[in-house]
C-alpha cells in the first residue's frame, strides 16, 4: 500500500494500524510519513526507512 499524507499543515507524525485478513494487527506509534520511504511489517518485528 502507498500512504501519501497531505503536508499542507505540517501533519507528519501518524499512529498506524496495520490490520490482517485473519484478524491479526500490528500497531505503529508516531511514523513520520513524510519522510518514511518504506514499512516493512511481518510476524516478529517491523523497520521503518526514512530518506
Amino acid at each position: 500500500m502507498i500512504v501519501e499524507p497531505l503536508d499542507d499543515e505540517g501533519y507528519c507524525f501518524f499512529d498506524v494500524l496495520i490490520e490482517y485478513a485473519d484478524g491479526s494487527e500490528v500497531a505503529l506509534w508516531e511514523v513520520d510519513l513524510c519522510t518514511a520511504t518504506s514499512v516493512a511489517v511481518d510476524e516478529w518485528d517491523y523497520e521503518i526507512s526514512y530518506m
